[in-house]
């Protein structure tokens, strides 16, 4: 880009010592390249190609910018394109880990002394939304199979007396405590979602909630992956002895409320 402004100056000075029919030419850089005009009127590429072909060397100068011009056009709306791209990708992961954050903090608030299960602890950072309105008398349970992600969430969270990171199989810790009763269940992980899905209902207490998130498809989803998501989506929604509510926010949200007796 720097190249093709040099180019551009050269070719200006130039035009200041070329004789033309114009009584004046002024050029402006423009979103696509430079503009020229003959005092108020625009000049179109066939009169700016007549008037400098009279001389030589500023014509040389003149396609020789407008090449530049072209690659360095080329190269910034790739690096735009690039950089929305991931902006977007970012920003997209931000917001909706944001929205699911705090959804997450809100009914946790809304219970004292809450009993929380998250299944698929990740990294933590709906752990670290779930905290943040965890009061003192309130109990965290977060299950990874994955031990590499569970480390990263106990070097943060590991000394949290309400926490309690457990490594295992979150479908073997379920069939161990069935009896086991939460206020809110975050579902982020195969099993408590399509798979075990009566069981950890089952683990709802009255007023208690169910989160479910990553329901909007999305481009890295393998095949069939869209028709378990609608099945589950039927199942939620058929659910006699909850209060059903999707949110289309973020990846698409789906919580369920358990009635009371």
């Amino acid at each position: 880009m720097k190249q093709a402004s040099l180019l551009y100056f050269i070719l200006f000075a130039l035009l200041l010592q070329t004789p033309t029919l114009c009584q004046e030419m002024t050029i402006f850089l423009g979103l696509t390249g430079y503009t020229y005009y003959e005092d108020d009127r625009r000049l179109i590429s066939g009169e700016v190609h007549s008037l400098l072909s009279e001389n030589e060397l500023a014509f040389t100068y003149w396609k020789r910018s407008r090449t530049m011009n072209t690659f360095a056009f080329i190269s910034s709306a790739i690096a735009v394109g690039t950089g929305i791209g991931i902006v977007a990708r970012n920003e997209f992961d931000l917001f909706s880990n944001e929205d699911l954050g705090m959804l997450l903090r809100f009914l946790t608030a809304s219970k004292k002394g809450a009993s929380v299960l998250e299944l698929g602890t990740g990294k933590g950072p709906a752990l670290s939304w779930i905290l943040d309105s965890l009061d003192d008398k309130g109990c965290l349970v977060s299950i990874k199979k994955n031990d590499k992600y569970l480390n990263i969430a106990a070097s943060f969270f590991g000394k949290d007396p309400r926490v309690e990171l457990i490594h295992q199989d979150a479908a073997i810790w379920i069939d161990n405590n069935k009896k086991n009763q939460f206020d809110l269940i975050f579902a982020d992980t195969w099993v408590g979602k399509f798979t075990h899905l009566d069981l950890i209902l089952a683990m709802v207490k009255p007023g208690g909630f169910y989160v479910v998130d990553d329901l909007n498809r999305q481009l890295n989803w393998p095949e069939g992956h869209q028709d378990q998501v609608i099945l589950l989506l039927d199942k939620l929604k058929s659910q006699k002895d909850f209060y059903a509510f999707p949110i289309d926010m973020g990846t698409s949200l789906f919580v369920l409320c358990r009635k009371r007796a």
